[in-house]
């Protein structure tokens, strides 16, 4: 399971760690994920509701995108990779200062 999201999103929404579901136990990784290669070929940002039709999303733009996945864990001594919460919340904090 991924999901897309802004960093600061994914902070606040606090998603689980590790999940243990019937299918065994998974571990949740972020990676950054850089819009500019989608946008180049032609990606729009929306906000998938009626704002749509009245301007053009740019929320991408004060804030890094982050890719939130969980993949099967192996075995106890199994570690996520990707970064931390400690690095997103930097990182996401020093992008929207810049931006303002």
């Amino acid at each position: 399971v991924s999901v897309i999201l802004l960093g600061n999103q994914h902070l606040a929404w606090k998603l689980p760690v590790e999940l243990e579901t019937s299918c065994g136990k998974f571990l949740r990784e972020v990676f950054w994920m850089d819009l500019v290669p989608f946008l180049a070929c032609g990606y729009r940002p929306r906000f998938g509701d009626s704002r749509d039709s009245r301007r053009q999303a740019k929320y991408h733009e004060g804030d890094e995108v982050v890719v939130v996945q969980w993949r099967r864990k192996l075995g106890q001594e199994d570690r996520p990779a990707g970064m931390t919460d400690a690095r997103v919340r930097s990182e996401s904090a020093s992008r929207r200062s810049e931006s303002a």
